[in-house]
């Protein structure tokens, strides 16, 4: 499989779509049930950066049938510290059609193997950041476009210099990881 863009794409959208996605054993979703792994609440980790980092739950952006999509929580699921042995796993039975995976961390800042919600599961991974300083809120989203993995700032603060430069490592550690496993 050969990729194009080894650093995607960063930009800003006006428009404010919030997504969230957890995981857990079971829940229900309107008469349908939705499966996830079970994990555990406020998981602490490392971003890419050296930033420790908690997560704190991770929902499913899913709909039934002809329904708007919206948020179902699924106690115990988690995006943080999975590794390509152990990674995030969803299943949702006839009906549902899961469209993201939403997960609020504090920093929103990337992990190192966020990545393997969009290119395993191939749904975008929404990490959100909410405080008691609505101003300093962020919602980030990863998704893999065309073969190449993209972040994008949905809400918050306009990204500094600084976390331009972060988010194009982040990128770039990305394709890397995925052209590594590929052996190309």
């Amino acid at each position: 499989m050969q990729l194009t863009s080894a650093l995607g794409t960063i930009m800003k959208n006006t428009g404010t779509l919030i997504l969230i996605v957890t995981s857990a054993l079971i829940f229900s979703l309107s008469l349908t049930n939705l499966y996830a792994e079970e994990s555990q609440e406020n998981l602490k980790g490392v971003a890419l950066d050296g930033t420790n980092i908690i997560e704190e739950e991770c929902q499913v952006l899913s709909s039934n049938g002809d329904e708007v999509s919206t948020l179902r929580e699924v106690p115990g699921m988690h995006v943080l510290n999975r590794t390509k042995e152990d990674p995030l796993v969803i299943f949702a039975i006839e009906n549902v059609k899961i469209k993201g995976v939403v997960c609020w961390r504090s920093p929103a800042k990337f992990a190192e193997n966020d990545f393997l919600v969009p290119e395993n599961l191939g749904y975008p991974l929404y990490i959100k950041y909410e405080s008691e300083q609505e101003s300093q809120n962020r919602t980030f989203i990863l998704e893999k476009i065309g073969g190449s993995f993209r972040i994008r700032l949905l809400s918050g603060p306009d990204i500094t210099s600084q976390e331009k430069l972060d988010l194009i490592k982040v990128l770039s550690n990305y394709e890397k990881k995925i052209k590594n496993s590929s052996g190309t």
